[in-house]
C-alpha cells in the first residue's frame, strides 16, 4: 500500500510541476537580511486609459485538437470551426471532444464539442447562437 501511495504521489508531483517555478527556494542558511533593500519609486501620475471592452483571450488549439478539427469533410467547415475554435455552449476546445459537430440554425452556423452540447443547443439554439457575437 506505501508502494501505491507513494508511487501516485510521484506521478502526481511529476505531472503537476509541483507548482514551482524552477528557482529554488532560498536554504535556511541564507541571511535573507543581507539581500538589497527594496527601494520605492515615485512615478509621474499617468492619467489612466478609458476603459473599453476586455481584449479576447487568444485560444491556442493542441494539435491533437487540431486534427480532430481536420476530420471536418469540408475545408471550408475546417476553417470556420479554426476561427471559432471554442464550443458556444461549454467553452471547451474545438476538437478537445472528438470531431466538432456542426449546427445552423437562423441562417448562422456554429460548432459544438460534444453532443452534450448539442442536446443543449437543441433546447435553446438562439441563446447559444448569440453566445458566438460576444
Amino acid at each position: 500500500m506505501k508502494f501505491t501511495t507513494n508511487f501516485l504521489a510521484i506521478g502526481f508531483f511529476a505531472i503537476a510541476g509541483c507548482g514551482g517555478t524552477g528557482t529554488p527556494a532560498p536554504s535556511v542558511s541564507e541571511n535573507p537580511v543581507s539581500a538589497s533593500p527594496v527601494v520605492p519609486t515615485t512615478a509621474p501620475a499617468v492619467a489612466a486609459a478609458p476603459a473599453s471592452a476586455p481584449a479576447a483571450k487568444a485560444v491556442v488549439l493542441t494539435a491533437d485538437e487540431k486534427s480532430e478539427i481536420a476530420k471536418l469533410a469540408d475545408k471550408a467547415d475546417q476553417d470556420s470551426a479554426l476561427t471559432q475554435s471554442t464550443c458556444p455552449v461549454s467553452g471547451e476546445n474545438l476538437g478537445s471532444m472528438g470531431v466538432p459537430i456542426k449546427v445552423s440554425a437562423e441562417n448562422k452556423t456554429a460548432y459544438l464539442c460534444c453532443n452534450g452540447c448539442k442536446k443543449d443547443f437543441d433546447k435553446d439554439p438562439k441563446g447559444v447562437l448569440a453566445k458566438l457575437g460576444k
